[in-house]
C-alpha cells in the first residue's frame, strides 16, 4: 500500500507544475513573479491580501509582479492609453482572480489609476472579493442596458481604483463578448486609466478569453505550483497563439507555510466600497436608512430571524449605497477620470 501511495504521489508531482523551471519549459515567456500563497487545501481568507495585510510576504510578491508588469508593458508613448492586460489560466482554481484583484490593488496603492474589469460573465469572482454589488456591470453595458458611468464602481479604500464587475449573467456570454461594445468599453477605460486589468475565464473551459484578448494589449498567465497541470498548459498556450495574443509573462503562486490563514478582512465603514456617485450621507439619507432598518426589523421580527436582520443592517451601513445615482452633479471630481461609452 505504501508503495502504491508513493507511486501515486510521484506521478502527480511529475504531471503538475512545480516551479519556475517547469513554466520556462512550457512557455517561451519570462516568469514575472513568484507569489507565496496558502498551502493547497488550507483555509484561506476570501478577500484581497493587499488590503488585509499589506506588509505580508504575499503582498510583497504582488508588488514584485506590479513592477515587472510595468516594465514589460511600458509604452514608448508615455501619454498614450494605459495597457489592457488580460489575466487567465488554463483551468479554474489556479488563482487568476486573486492575482487580478491583488495586482490591481497593488497598482492603485502605488499611485496609478487602475480599472479592474471582471470579464468572467459565467462565474464572476471580483465583486465577491471586494464586497461590492453586481446588479449592474459589464454585461449591462454590453447589452445596452447601462452606460459605463452607471456600471463602474470606485473603491474608496485607495485612490485611483475603479472596478467594473461582471454584472448579471447573460444567457449567451460568448455572443455578448463578441459585441463591438466590448472594444469601445475597454478602450474608453484605457484612455482614462494607467492600467486596465481584465479577469478572464479559464482558457480550456470556454472560448470567452480568446474573444476578449483580441481587444487587449497583453496576456498574463497564472499557475499554482503543485496544482496546475503541465498537459493543460501545453494545450492552452496554442489557443492564444491562434489569436496572436501577446503573452508577456507568467505568475507562479507558490504554496508557502509562512502564509497563514487569518480572519476575513472587513472594510471599515469609512473605507467601504462605494457606488460611483456616492456622496457623504445627508440627514435625509440617514433618516431614509433608519426607516429601512425599522421596516426590516418589523419583517424579521415577524419571521423570528433577528440575527439575519442585524447582519443586513450592518452590511447596508458599511456599503452606504446611493440608491439613485442619476444626478451628474453628484459625481465627485475625483471620479471624473473614468469616461462614458455610448450605448447606441
Amino acid at each position: 500500500v505504501v508503495g502504491l501511495i508513493a507511486a501515486w504521489v510521484a506521478e502527480r508531482r511529475s504531471s503538475t507544475i512545480l516551479g519556475v523551471g517547469d513554466l520556462a519549459k512550457l512557455t517561451s515567456v519570462p516568469n514575472l513573479a513568484v507569489v507565496p500563497r496558502h498551502a493547497i487545501g488550507a483555509s484561506r481568507p476570501d478577500d484581497v491580501a493587499m488590503f488585509r495585510d499589506p506588509n505580508s510576504i504575499e503582498a510583497e510578491g504582488y508588488r514584485v509582479l506590479r513592477t515587472a508588469l510595468e516594465f514589460v508593458t511600458r509604452s514608448s508613448d508615455g501619454d498614450g492609453p494605459g495597457p489592457i492586460v488580460l489575466i487567465t489560466s488554463p483551468r479554474p482554481g489556479e488563482g487568476k482572480s486573486s492575482v487580478a484583484a491583488n495586482l490591481a490593488a497593488a497598482t492603485a496603492m502605488a499611485g496609478r489609476r487602475v480599472v479592474l474589469v471582471d470579464g468572467d460573465l459565467r462565474k464572476p469572482q471580483v465583486h465577491r472579493l471586494f464586497r461590492v454589488k453586481n446588479d449592474v456591470g459589464l454585461s449591462s453595458v454590453l447589452r445596452g442596458n447601462a452606460t459605463l458611468g452607471d456600471a463602474v464602481q470606485r473603491l474608496d479604500v485607495v485612490d485611483g481604483f475603479a472596478l467594473l464587475s461582471a454584472g448579471p449573467p447573460p444567457p449567451d456570454p460568448a455572443e455578448q463578448l463578441a459585441n463591438e461594445r466590448l472594444e469601445l468599453t475597454l478602450h474608453a477605460l484605457a484612455q482614462a486609466a494607467d492600467l486596465v486589468l481584465v479577469d478572464a475565464p479559464p482558457l480550456l473551459a470556454v472560448t470567452d478569453p480568446t474573444v476578449i484578448v483580441q481587444h487587449c494589449d497583453a496576456v498574463l498567465m497564472v499557475a499554482t505550483a503543485g496544482f496546475s497541470s503541465r498537459s493543460e498548459w501545453v494545450e492552452a498556450m496554442p489557443r492564444l497563439d491562434v489569436v496572436s495574443a501577446n503573452v508577456v509573462g507568467t505568475v507562479l503562486l507558490q504554496p508557502d507555510d509562512r502564509v497563514q490563514a487569518t480572519p476575513t478582512y472587513r472594510y471599515a465603514p469609512s473605507a467601504a466600497p462605494s457606488n460611483w456617485w456616492v456622496t457623504e450621507r445627508s440627514h435625509a439619507t440617514e433618516r431614509a436608512h433608519a426607516t429601512e432598518r425599522t421596516d426590516t426589523d418589523a419583517v424579521d421580527e415577524a419571521d423570528g430571524d433577528a440575527e439575519v436582520a442585524a447582519d443586513a443592517r450592518e452590511t447596508a451601513a458599511e456599503l452606504a449605497w446611493d440608491d439613485d445615482p442619476t444626478i451628474p452633479e453628484e459625481r465627485p471630481e475625483s471620479h471624473a477620470w473614468v469616461v462614458d461609452v455610448p450605448t447606441d
